[in-house]
């Protein structure tokens, strides 16, 4: 939220702490709403809201529509990944679960794998634990959780990165919101 320019107040402070999901700014004409990752982007590409802040695996997930990253914000990096409970070849996967459809569908076939999707949506691991999978694809922020579940990272998908994201149809109008945004809060 540090990265917005919205006037402060004991409701913003409960926006802010995750208390309220929706924070109305009339100073600044703008109205934050705060939604799970993955209602974020479909949000945005339906205009129920113009811009939205958030991780970039997210909108790579949600690929039917043309949406845009115009701002990356310096935050923790992270990596999409397969994971498996020990080091084996791509090839040898029969079987995968992650809560990334399109992008494990995308990565099965990229791979030209014979696997099955298992859908989860969330603790992946205990997939690998209860072997109901040879290999998850999730997150690793810190690499602590695998390595701590001793298991191994086979290979990394993509890099995420955080960031603004706006429908590319709406490019000129909001970057240049944006900008304008910048020039007040610098000077």
């Amino acid at each position: 939220l540090h990265f917005i320019n919205t006037s402060t107040s004991e409701a913003y402070g409960s926006f802010a702490r995750g208390e309220l999901p929706v924070y109305t700014d009339e100073v600044n004409n703008m109205r934050l709403v705060k939604v799970r990752n993955k209602d974020l982007p479909w949000l945005l590409a339906k205009g129920h809201i113009d811009v939205a802040i958030g991780s970039s695996v997210w909108f790579v997930e949600f690929s039917q529509v043309k949406l845009k990253l115009v701002r990356e914000f310096p935050l923790l990096k992270c990596r999409l990944s397969v994971i498996a409970p020990r080091h084996l070849p791509v090839s040898s996967i029969t079987s995968i679960c992650s809560k990334f459809q399109t992008i494990a569908k995308q990565y099965i076939k990229d791979k030209k794998l014979n696997a099955n999707l298992l859908v989860m949506e969330g603790c992946h691991e205990v997939a690998l634990t209860l072997g109901m999978s040879d290999a998850i694809i999730d997150i690793i922020e810190t690499g602590k959780t695998i390595e701590r579940m001793k298991f191994v990272e086979v290979e990394c998908i993509q890099h995420i990165t955080h960031g603004l994201w706006i429908r590319e149809e709406d490019i000129g109008r909001v970057e240049k919101r944006i900008l304008q945004k910048e020039e007040l809060r610098i000077s």
